[in-house]
């Protein structure tokens, strides 16, 4: 289950956005892995939560869902182009994040965090080697260093123990609501840093799919949560 994990949570995600963000913006690839708690809510659905039949739920899932239609749509509808299967490697992407904390909260649940993170990377770097001696035939730029380190301590290793933390503290359903964030720090960077232009499918669709997701993940009631001991590991 570890392996599991480590395959779903970051070797299929890993190559996908990576494969994905060549082409789409960075503000519609934040928006399109905020569904997260979208695919969540539909996998608790079909372990037998019957709670995300409640209709404030279901409606946030179909405003959530009609969100993303806008996001993909946008560019042919507002003029421009998107690629379709860029943003359905980002959509499967927020399908697999949404399965893997349901394999930590059901299989991983008393195994120590940082044991599982630390072999799931491994095994995933022992994959990737082959293939980026393969295909990696210059050596990497400094500030191409630089940003790899950034995003394998910041962005993947101690992400990680956080949300194993909060997967453990709220659940496998609630746990990916953080995602909320990730459109708001694309957009804004991408604008910033990368000259993004903000389309009317982003401006319509953004709040569309949080509103969706809030609902769909939460019923739009905030619930207190109780504190709970971190894992030994942490």
């Amino acid at each position: 289950w570890v392996l599991a994990f480590g395959a779903v949570e970051m070797a299929g995600p890993f190559l996908l956005l990576g494969h994905a963000e060549m082409t789409l913006p960075s503000g519609m690839t934040g928006l399109l892995v905020a569904t997260v708690p979208l695919f969540a809510a539909l996998i608790a659905l079909g372990g037998g939560d019957r709670g995300v039949l409640r209709p404030a739920r279901g409606i946030g899932l179909l405003i959530g869902f009609i969100g993303v239609a806008i996001v993909v749509a946008g560019p042919g509808l507002f003029g421009g182009e998107v690629s379709l299967l860029a943003a359905g490697e980002v959509l499967l992407v927020a399908v697999l994040y949404a399965i893997a904390p349901f394999i930590v909260a059901r299989k991983l649940n008393d195994v120590p965090s940082l044991g599982t993170i630390t072999l799931s990377l491994l095994m995933i770097g022992v994959f990737y080697l082959p293939i980026g001696l393969l295909t990696q035939h210059q050596v990497p730029s400094v500030p191409s260093i630089a940003a790899l380190l950034a995003l394998a301590v910041i962005c993947t290793a101690v992400a990680f123990l956080a949300f194993f933390t909060l997967i453990r503290e709220v659940g496998p359903v609630r746990a990916p609501l953080f995602t909320y964030v990730n459109p708001v720090v694309a957009i804004i960077l991408g604008a910033i840093v990368l000259a993004e232009p903000l389309t009317p499918g982003l401006l319509i669709g953004f709040p569309l799919i949080i509103i969706g997701c809030w609902f769909a993940a939460t019923g739009g009631r905030l619930r207190p949560v109780s504190a709970q001991a971190l894992p030994p590991a942490l």
